[in-house]
């Protein structure tokens, strides 16, 4: 059962007063807040009465007022009419005790409920690529996630905070090439991220004079895809490298995950995905070529590929394997996808891809919770390729230093300690 409040309790006391007069009908009383220029808590308008009754709503709205009666100790005050509105007014008195004994019951789940007990919602938020740095672009999902998580935690679901890692594919077989001929122990022990974004660098611009190094990284990937020892370690490695860099910032932000599950964990379904689709006839297997082709023309939401002509998949490929595992592993009443705006197109493709085959129930429940790019002061986006990437852990050290040196001034008898918490608590909350 939902934990009753006493703004539940507020309007159980409006509706049964309502029926105890004989005129109502419970699908006839509409509880809500009344216009600004009523000076009520809960109105009623009184038309669909007006209707049956064949009388003026604003006469029955002043019947109304002169026939409820409410005991002491009720949590409804003053009842009055206001044109076609009938309404209510909570007892302050009342109201306040009733209030400051939930408090002093539930305190600190007072606000919180148990309506999710038993059911699971998976959330998929933050999501950066492994051997990369965070930058500003990732703070939105990041806390935008977190605070979804925080509600449906105080609701009582089983939520599964799920960091969907960019992890896989061939830029991680040249960046194992990379780190063999180039890697520097010491650096990948003092700053691995930074040092793999260097060797990555490096890669590239090698292999504009020496094109063959780019056969180099598509070998070495296909020897991490084979399962190859000594590939699996360095990726592993760097895997995990990436995760110790990226708590470090989770945990100033208040930031948690239960799982850390990249592209490559879904990376032996992608075949059995592709295959259940194509005998669904939800896609099909284009003529003489390796290629899947997902015609959703009809539906206004164009054409895509879920295998391309080179046997290499697709975003929407592996989305479709990730949905697929969660539900069948959770079967959660919401998977909800904290993700830009600029991916609208591809969840409703996902969506209509899995009614398709079959799963209708599955794509009600994948919600996109879509937000805004963060955009410079001339409406531009920023530039990788233009260095004008700002970083995450620095915006947050330059949101500190702002606060610290406010503390500083408005408050300088503090200890150190105490200006550098505020500051913290100040600058990213």
């Amino acid at each position: 059962m939902p934990r009753e409040y006493a703004l539940d309790r507020f309007e159980r006391q409006i509706r049964e007063g309502l029926l105890g007069t004989g005129w109502i009908q419970p699908e006839e009383i509409t509880l809500l807040p009344p216009p600004p220029e009523i000076p009520g808590d809960l109105g009623m308008p009184c038309f669909l009465l007006a209707r049956r009754l064949r009388r003026a709503p604003g006469a029955i709205a002043q019947e109304l007022s002169g026939r409820l009666s409410f005991p002491d100790g009720s949590l409804v005050g003053r009842v009055f009419a206001q044109g076609p509105y009938l309404n209510f007014c909570q007892e302050p008195q009342a109201m306040a005790r009733a209030v400051l004994a939930e408090v002093r019951e539930w305190g600190d789940r007072y606000g919180g409920d148990d309506i999710g007990a038993g059911r699971n919602v998976i959330i998929d938020y933050s999501s950066p690529n492994v051997a990369r740095r965070m930058h500003i672009g990732h703070i939105r999902s990041t806390v935008i996630g977190q605070a979804l998580r925080n509600l449906y935690d105080f609701l009582g679901y089983r939520t599964i905070g799920d960091n969907h890692l960019g992890d896989w594919g061939t830029q991680f077989g040249k960046l194992i090439y990379a780190y063999k001929a180039w890697g520097d122990e010491q650096e990948m022990e003092r700053r691995p991220i930074d040092h793999l974004v260097e060797l990555y660098a490096r890669f590239h611009r090698e292999a504009q004079g020496d094109p063959a190094l780019e056969e180099e990284g598509r070998r070495w990937f296909a020897r991490l895809e084979a399962g190859d020892p000594e590939a699996r370690a360095l990726w592993q490695r760097f895997l995990d490298l990436t995760i110790q860099e990226f708590e470090k910032t989770y945990r100033r932000l208040g930031v948690r995950f239960d799982l850390y599950r990249g592209e490559s964990f879904y990376e032996p379904m992608l075949e059995d995905a592709i295959r259940e689709a194509v005998e669904k006839g939800a896609a099909y297997q284009a003529p003489d070529s390796p290629a899947v082709v997902l015609d959703l023309t009809e539906d206004g939401l164009g054409s895509t590929l879920l295998r391309k002509s080179d046997g290499a998949t697709l975003y929407l490929t592996r989305e479709l394997a990730t949905a697929l595992h969660r539900y069948r592993e959770y079967d959660p009443v919401w998977i909800l996808y904290v993700v830009g705006a600029e991916q609208e197109l591809h969840f409703r493709q996902l969506r209509r891809l899995l009614e398709r085959m079959g799963y209708a129930e599955l794509a009600s429940r994948c919600v996109h919770v879509s937000f805004g790019t963060i955009v410079k002061p001339d409406g531009s986006r920023f530039s990788m390729r233009e260095g004008e990437v700002i970083f995450l852990d620095e915006l947050l050290d330059e949101a500190e230093a702002r606060a610290l040196a406010i503390v500083e001034q408005k408050n300088p008898v503090l200890s150190e300690e105490e200006k550098r918490e505020i500051a913290r608590q100040v600058g990213i909350g």
